[in-house]
């Protein structure tokens, strides 16, 4: 049987593809390992789980109105409601963006969001701010008319608020005016700009940092190559990557927990910003990080690795009598 065969010829713990099971005739997915005494193979242990425990969240998952999720393995589908199984998985691209997600067991998390969702949802936004301005544009145009040369100068620089907000330039010039109908427009106006630009600012940190230790993550740092490597093709410039990583990490997370590792993953991320930071510190996977160096900190790496090694020994976590290590 696969379960026994797999762990047996990988020599290491593996995940066995969704199988039925001949006893209840229920889809299984399993994991395995072999055991060995005194460097002779005695035998296997390992898990069964329902398949339907993971295929359950997969068909819960919504992406708009029409986007879906599949599961796929080495090329093929693995798990999709509407797919036959083993297919080769096709080609979404002309209709969906696509993003995907390694999982322990193997597989891939598939997500698909159709085209068509994105741009009603772009083109609902657009047409909201348009209306919007339209709407104070049309109010300015009124209260022109009431009175023009009272309201005039102030008008023009509503005019020209409306005009930035809709290129998405959030600085609005605050209008004073004796007239209390231009002063409640400009304080919506600014009110408006305000909570733009707090949620157009919240929309970047969730997109480009790190939830868990803030730092920028993988989006933004292959926005910084693309950026830099444009800015280097019109201008050379010297720089430097130090890319570092986590020993330990999985022996923490089996002994202490999941929780225990986030702890030392921070406390490493505040290591290496507090060493190098002059620098651009990314978080790029689970225990890997990587710095940007120029200038001051690019001549200086030596002897900056060298202190980062030193204020790594003196930063552990505290856990009863255990102190847990953060080794970079």
């Amino acid at each position: 049987v696969g379960w026994f065969w797999q762990p047996y010829r990988a020599g290491e713990a593996v995940w066995i593809m969704p199988y039925n099971y001949k006893g209840t005739g229920m889809r299984m997915i399993s994991f395995a390992k072999p055991l060995y005494f005194e460097g002779e193979f005695i035998g296997v242990v390992g898990m069964d789980f329902d398949y339907t425990a993971v295929t359950n969240i997969v068909d819960d998952i919504r992406i708009h109105q029409n986007g879906f999720a599949f599961l796929a393995h080495r090329d093929h589908i693995a798990y999709h409601k509407d797919m036959a199984l083993k297919d080769t998985t096709p080609d979404f691209s002309n209709d969906y963006k696509q993003t995907s997600h390694e999982l322990r067991n193997g597989m891939t998390l598939v997500l698909l969001a159709h085209k068509g969702d994105l741009r009603s949802i772009r083109y609902g936004v657009e047409l909201s701010v348009t209306v919007a301005i339209l709407f104070f544009l049309a109010i300015a145009m009124v209260i022109t008319v009431i009175a023009v040369k009272r309201f005039a100068s102030p008008i023009v620089k509503l005019s020209e608020s409306a005009v930035k907000l809709s290129g998405g330039d959030y600085n609005v010039e605050t209008v004073k005016s004796r007239i209390k109908e231009i002063d409640v427009l400009n304080s919506s106006f600014v009110k408006m700009a305000e909570q733009l630009s707090a949620h157009d600012k919240y929309q970047q940190r969730l997109a480009y940092r790190d939830a868990l230790t803030g730092l920028r993550n993988l989006t933004s740092f292959n926005a910084w190559i693309k950026n830099f490597s444009e800015e280097a093709g019109k201008n050379p410039r010297e720089f430097g990557i130090v890319v570092l990583d986590l020993n330990f990490l999985k022996e923490t997370n089996d002994k202490f927990g999941h929780e225990i590792g986030d702890r030392v993953i921070v406390a490493a991320a505040r290591t290496i910003s507090y060493v190098f930071k002059r620098s651009p510190v990314f978080r790029i996977g689970g225990d890997e990080f990587v710095v940007i160096l120029q200038g001051h900190d690019l001549e200086d790496h030596v002897e900056l690795i060298e202190q980062m090694h030193e204020k790594a020994k003196e930063e552990y976590i505290a856990l009863g009598d255990s102190l847990v290590p953060v080794s970079i």
